[in-house]
This record gives C-alpha cells, sequence and structure tokens, in this order.
C-alpha cells in the first residue's frame, strides 16, 4: 500500500491528548470509536506524530506510547486512527 492509498483511508476520531508523562499519553477517548491494543494512531493536524494504542483504563482513558519527539506533542490535540496496526518491513521491498 501506497502513502496516498493510506491518506484516503477513513480516519476514526479517538479522543483528545488530556496528559503526557515521558513517551507515555493519556487520551481521553470520545465517541463510541475504542481502537484495538497496538493499533496505530497519528495527530490530525500532524500525521508524522505517532502513537501504539497500549492499555485501557477505564472506558474512556487509553494510555498510548509516543513513537514521536515528545516536543511534537501538544496537550489536548485531536487524535485519529486509521484501523490500522503497527507493521514492521521484513526484508527487500
Amino acid at each position: 500500500m501506497n502513502e496516498t492509498q493510506q491518506q484516503n483511508e477513513p480516519m476514526q476520531r479517538v479522543g483528545r491528548v488530556r496528559r503526557v508523562s515521558g513517551q507515555i499519553v493519556g487520551i481521553e477517548c470520545e465517541g463510541d470509536y475504542r481502537p484495538r491494543l497496538q493499533e496505530l494512531l497519528v495527530a490530525e493536524d500532524d500525521s508524522n506524530v505517532r502513537l501504539e494504542a497500549y492499555a485501557y483504563r477505564e472506558e474512556r482513558l487509553l494510555y498510548c506510547l509516543l513513537l514521536s519527539p515528545v516536543s511534537s506533542l501538544r496537550r489536548m490535540a485531536t487524535i485519529v486512527a486509521n484501523g490500522r496496526q503497527i507493521a514492521i518491513p521484513v526484508g527487500p521491498e
């Protein structure tokens, strides 16, 4: 799948960043969509900010591992998901 196809996939709104502690990010989920664990999430306004859904605490609080520099994320940023899990390429393309 190329970058253009990935950008055309529908994005599901997850919620907003409520807390950041090092590489751990707390997201308050809004609406009905709940990402699966290990799902790749991105900031709505900057797709270079990437997170991995790691664990739920209660129904609406999702903890994520920040896979980008902490300085690239801001509090109250909207986080979205496209339903893909993190994939690591192996071998030649």
